[in-house]
């Protein structure tokens, strides 16, 4: 036989929490699927980032609606827990755009962090 039982050749690409499947679900992918999945992923990694650093300054920098990022905060939370650990991403959806919203504040207030510092900096170039 040339080619591999099916069940050799399976690739796992939602990964239901076990640990034996953890390995396929990882290494099973190749070429450009492989590449596109972990680009998928990195990126996603990098919006849940700054969707972390907007969580934060909308709760503890803008103290004024404090309320409503709680509100927002308990709505995406609660479709992350009410699809779980191994669901699709279209069951995500309809917060997609709550966390953009946090992606967004995230971004710009770290950016502007970023450029504060760097104008200190070529201002005490400057000075010198």
């Amino acid at each position: 036989n040339l080619y591999p039982p099916l069940a050799k050749q399976r690739i796992i690409m939602e990964w239901s929490g076990s640990w034996s499947e953890l390995s396929s679900y990882l290494f099973g992918h190749h070429s450009l699927e492989g590449i596109l999945f972990f680009g998928g992923k990195i990126i996603l990694f990098i919006l849940n980032l700054f969707a972390l650093a907007g969580i934060l300054y909308w709760l503890f920098v803008l103290k004024n609606n404090r309320v409503t990022a709680f509100l927002f905060l308990l709505l995406i939370y609660y479709f992350i827990l009410a699809s779980g650990v191994t669901a699709y991403s279209r069951l995500r959806q309809p917060v997609n755009p709550y966390i953009y919203i946090y992606v967004a504040l995230g971004f710009d207030w770290l950016y502007g962090l970023y450029k504060i510092k760097r104008l200190s900096k070529d201002n005490k170039n400057l000075a010198q």
